[in-house]
């Protein structure tokens, strides 16, 4: 008996048929309405949980150190999401982000492989482990079996920073064009709830109650956050996010007129609050997020509408303008900010700390070549290798250079992995700024993600914003973004 041909085609050849506008039977369209309604129900706890993990990650990982008391909370809440988003994975998920897959995987990886204990013959050829051979010898323990890494904790750390990045991924890897919509509007809203804090930091007691962390910059509006840096970098990244904001599809064209202008005010009031964060950087990435706005704007699609024969002027920009002008002056004048004098006070940024230490990191670099110091473990190598004039009261946790720190800790294995992950997104950016065809609803979130790519990777040259969870949840998001085309709705 032959069976019907509704049950000889695959479903995937069954939607093939639909999106070609092929005709079909009536019993393979039931079929393959069965197959879009189990698929819809097994994405469907991706839809709240992503947001979830998203509020909670910004609520307890502002902050960078490895010794934060919100990280006992948060970390465990990230094994749990990402256990449950692993169960509802598919492989199609997977391949679509594979590159962002990959590289958790190879990092993951290479940090285990920098835990494994090796027998003292092999540990002892390593390059830059003369140290802790001598060390060994003087006390006595020739035959301590030992790993890669010179401090295994700070590995063993690093291994479990990526459960906040993996768990929002396998869960946003799951939406659709509306619900990384529905994400990107949650990160705003996350992003402006954390200025707000900024504000009554800034007009607060130095080191009051509204800053969450024990080492912070106080008395700067830090927000969320711990390190005013970050806090600067978030506000940046929210202009392009705006601009995607304000292309979204709308009902009505009225509604897509009150949001541009919710979203021009909101960008306004941005630039006042990035300036009284202090940060040099978040300066330099606002200006650069306010030219990739313009580039990200695109008119949302809303119904028909007549036009009018008489158009009035528009004196929106003149306002605008004048506003961000007024706000500019305004801080200047009475916030007293002091972002200002160091960008005029050349000594002060030739003088810095943080390029003075390059060059003994690349010396250092060299010393633990090809393998690597072990992720995590570079305040405690740098110690060893600090130069005597540049030794401070404070110790420095972070090479302030994400390049050089992980050429420094991982070695050709961690330069390959951001080799690999640079060639596939810059692949991706290409493809986005040389698109002629532009999708009203998946082109805004493909340059609002290039947008934000490149600016955490320019932070990323002078400090260490991708080592604070909530921000590395924002690459993930961003770099979904990027990626994102119509297969997902399918």
């Amino acid at each position: 008996m032959v069976p019907p041909r509704c049950l000889q085609s695959s479903p995937k050849s069954l939607i093939g048929a639909i999106g070609a506008g092929r005709l079909i039977t009536r019993d393979q369209r039931f079929e393959v309405g069965n197959q879009v309604s189990k698929a819809m129900k097994w994405r469907k706890p991706a839809v709240w949980l992503a947001p979830l993990f998203l509020v909670v990650t910004f609520t307890l990982g502002g902050g960078a150190r490895a010794d934060i008391t919100s990280l006992v909370f948060l970390r465990p809440l990230a094994a749990l999401f990402l256990g449950v988003g692993i169960l509802n994975l598919r492989r199609d998920d997977i391949e679509r982000h594979r590159m962002l897959f990959g590289c958790l995987v190879a990092v993951g990886v290479l940090a285990l492989v920098q835990l494994i204990p090796l027998p003292p013959a092999l540990w002892h050829q390593l390059p830059g482990h003369q140290i802790v051979r001598d060390i060994d010898a003087a006390l006595g323990l020739g035959g301590v079996w030992r790993p890669i890494s010179l401090a295994p904790n700070g590995t063993l750390n690093a291994l479990l920073s990526l459960l906040v990045p993996a768990a929002l991924l396998v869960h946003v890897a799951k939406l659709d064009t509306a619900g990384v919509r529905r994400l990107v509007v949650i990160l705003i809203f996350l992003g402006l709830f954390s200025a707000i804090i900024g504000i009554a930091q800034a007009v607060g007691p130095r080191g009051g109650g509204l800053y969450f962390y024990r080492i912070t910059n106080q008395s700067f509006a830090v927000g969320l956050f711990a390190n005013r840096n970050h806090q600067a970098v978030v506000l940046a990244c929210l202009f392009p996010m705006l601009a995607a904001f304000a292309s979204f599809p709308a009902k009505l064209a009225s509604n897509a007129k009150m949001r541009l202008v919710l979203v021009l005010l909101a960008g306004v009031a941005l630039i006042p609050l990035l300036l009284i964060t202090g940060s040099r950087l978040g300066v330099g990435l606002g200006a650069l997020g306010i030219l990739a706005a313009r580039w990200v704007y695109r008119a949302p699609d809303t119904p028909s509408v007549k036009r009018r024969e008489s158009k009035p002027r528009n004196y929106t920009p003149l306002i605008v303008a004048t506003a961000v002008i007024g706000l500019v002056v305004i801080t200047a004048l009475l916030a007293q900010v002091s972002v200002f004098g160091r960008f005029t006070d050349a000594s002060d940024a030739l003088t810095d700390i943080r390029f003075r230490v390059w060059q003994p990191i690349m010396e250092a670099t060299w010393v633990f070549f090809p393998f690597g110091s072990g992720l995590g473990s570079f305040a405690e190598v740098y110690r060893i290798y600090e130069p005597t004039e540049l030794l401070r009261a404070t110790y420095l946790n972070h090479a302030h250079n994400d390049l050089l720190e992980v050429c420094l800790t991982a070695g050709v294995a961690g330069l390959a992995i951001i080799c690999v992950a640079s060639a596939s997104l810059a692949r991706s950016l290409v493809r986005t700024a040389r698109s002629r065809y532009v999708d009203s609803e998946i082109s805004p979130l493909n340059r609002m993600g290039a947008a934000v790519v490149v600016m955490l990777a320019i932070g990323s040259l002078v400090d260490y914003p991708l080592r604070t969870p909530s921000i590395a949840c924002i690459f993930i998001l961003a770099a979904v973004c990027l990626r994102h085309d119509r297969t997902t709705d399918r």
